[in-house]
């Protein structure tokens, strides 16, 4: 799905260690879209929608959308 809406996987998991700060507990995933547009369509495509109750019963999740990043 994420293909399906340009975006492209470039963390999935992995180990964390905190240099400053809390670390993050569990998974972190990292998807790039090559705009904010591109990532808000996603986010608010129905195709996402039907598995966002998926997610919130398997994880519990912090999402950001931050612009800039290469």
């Amino acid at each position: 799905m994420v293909d399906h809406f340009g975006g492209h996987y470039r963390v999935r998991g992995g180990q964390t260690a905190s240099l400053e700060g809390e670390a993050p507990k569990g998974r972190v995933v990292v998807i790039k879209f090559e705009t904010m547009v591109a990532s808000k369509t996603f986010e608010e495509s129905a195709e996402y929608a039907a598995v966002v109750p998926l997610r919130h019963k398997a994880a519990t999740s912090r999402l950001f959308l931050v612009e800039g990043a290469n």
